[in-house]
């Protein structure tokens, strides 16, 4: 019995199945073929971000947005006998397509150093540092965190927050100056600051 899951943005499918005998709650498929097993019936309810970790500890590359980007084990170790042979022959930073070893070595950074909840990195990091510490150019770094499942930068509320400061401010000040005007206007002998 399968039960496709329903969130089109998702990359693992809800499938109670019982492999080698262990029963499994979700199933990810690499574009090799290879199928992958996790999580058992405690796990039934746990959100997106959960399912993913669970797969990631099993050593894949999970693609939030698109089953085809998920990756096992096996294609990370050896691409050159995945389909992928063909796309890794072309220089990534031509084609815009980042290798799997590119994608591994921005998505451990990435796990450690980026809050997808927030929508950005931890202090002292950015997409810059990213890519001088894992040497893939910074482009390439941007497609993996915005397709990966750490997706796009966010504001940051503080920073936010002080803007909205200055735009009040800013009104106050200039409310403050049309009334200063329209009392020089009445009054002219108390001319202020000029």
């Amino acid at each position: 019995m399968r039960i496709p899951f329903q969130h089109r943005d998702q990359s693992y499918e809800v499938a109670p199945t019982i492999s080698n005998g262990i029963a499994y709650s979700f199933l990810i498929r690499c574009p090799c073929g290879v199928v992958g097993y996790g999580g058992n019936h405690h796990d039934l309810r746990l959100p997106p971000d959960a399912v993913h970790q669970i797969f990631r500890k099993l050593g894949w590359i999970v693609g939030t947005r698109r089953a085809r980007s998920n990756r096992c084990p096996e294609c990370q170790l050896h691409p050159e006998s995945s389909k992928e042979r063909q796309a890794m022959s072309v220089s990534s930073t031509v084609t815009g397509i980042p290798t799997i070893s590119q994608t591994v070595a921005v998505a451990s950074v990435l796990d450690h150093y980026f809050d997808a909840k927030a929508g950005r990195f931890t202090d002292g990091w950015n997409d810059e540092r990213v890519s001088a510490e894992t040497k893939v150019p910074r482009a390439l770094v941007i497609k993996i965190r915005e397709e990966g499942p750490w997706g796009e930068l966010k504001g940051d509320p503080e920073l936010e927050a002080i803007k909205a400061d200055v735009g009040a401010v800013s009104t106050m000040l200039r409310d403050i100056e049309a009334r200063l005007q329209a009392m020089e206007r009445r009054e002219p002998r108390l001319k202020f600051g000029g």
